[in-house]
């Protein structure tokens, strides 16, 4: 009987631990990650700050320059020339897997909607000081900048600047971006997407390629 009675406490004390566990994952899941952009670019060259945050909690940090960019391009070259592949290669490949494509294709695009529904742009906030070859074309294009933005700019969460630099010739910009990501919904959708079994065969076949 204690036996019993000893199972039946680990069980109950398993099954609440696998539902609160499943109860914080849905609220992770509901609330969603943040995401904090700050963008510079003027003649000392160009920096992000890149921030990732889970209600009040930093998950992710990176500060990118432009030099990390083109050395993370050029290692992406070197790997790619070693695994160049031919043009027929690639070609026959594709064809063998057109059929899944095809047959996927809907609930593909599906899914990237319901993603893209889910993102919300909270601030844009973006300055441009432009500079070009002749005084008439920075005044130019500085108008459109203009007059592109009137209509954006009636939202609070939209606000794009531009003023033009008759010194120099030079493409500067400022720019603050938030926007906030929910998980619930694509979360969903893609158990939804990989519960076809003609997908988990796509993305068998597209890991195999690469």
């Amino acid at each position: 009987m204690r036996d019993i009675l000893s199972f039946l406490s680990i069980l109950i004390i398993l099954i609440i631990l696998i539902a609160l566990f499943f109860i914080f994952f849905m609220i992770f899941l509901y609330l969603g990650f943040k995401i904090y952009l700050n963008l510079n670019k003027d003649e000392d060259g160009f920096n992000a700050d890149i921030t990732i945050k889970w209600i009040a909690i930093n998950v992710f940090s990176k500060k990118l320059t432009l030099d990390d960019l083109k050395n993370k391009n050029s290692e992406k070259k070197e790997i790619d020339e070693e695994s160049e592949k031919s043009f027929k290669e690639m070609w026959n490949e594709f064809k063998r897997m057109y059929p899944l494509i095809k047959s996927n294709i809907t609930p593909i695009f599906d899914f990237l909607n319901v993603c893209i529904h889910s993102v919300k742009l909270q601030k844009f906030n973006t300055h441009i000081t432009l500079g070009l070859s002749s005084f008439s074309d920075t005044a130019t294009y500085t108008g459109y900048i203009w007059a592109f933005s009137t209509v954006p700019n009636l939202s609070e969460h939209f606000n794009l600047t531009a003023e033009p630099n008759f010194t120099k010739e030079a493409i500067d910009f400022e720019s603050e971006i938030i926007f906030k990501i929910k998980l619930l919904k694509p979360f969903f959708a893609m158990l939804k997407l990989i519960a076809r079994k003609s997908m988990l065969k796509l993305i068998w076949n597209f890991r195999v390629l690469t």
